[in-house]
């Protein structure tokens, strides 16, 4: 956990709840900032894998020219090099 996820979550529930999240122990926010940003940022990771998936799939293509498997390979490397890129920049392994 780092101190990006600490700010937007403290400012989701601002903006949310400011009644009733401050009533919650220092222990359970931290508990439940833990398991919401884990949950959000590997959901953004899953989507960064699935484009990658898709490139793979298309780069394998025999329909496409060597241009074509060049450029998803591209698109491939980009979207693996962006989970890596998101996990590192949240803290998250």
């Amino acid at each position: 956990m780092n101190d990006i996820n600490k700010k937007l979550w403290y400012q989701a529930l601002d903006k949310a709840v400011p009644e009733t999240y401050t009533q919650l122990s220092p222990e359970q926010l931290d508990k439940a900032i833990d398991a919401y940003t884990e949950l959000i940022i590997k959901e953004c990771m899953g989507v960064c894998g699935q484009v990658a998936d898709d490139a793979h799939k298309q780069k394998s293509s025999s329909f496409l020219t060597a241009d074509g498997k060049q450029l998803y390979n591209g698109v491939w490397g980009g979207a693996m090099n962006c989970g890596a890129g998101i996990a590192n920049h949240f803290g998250i392994e």
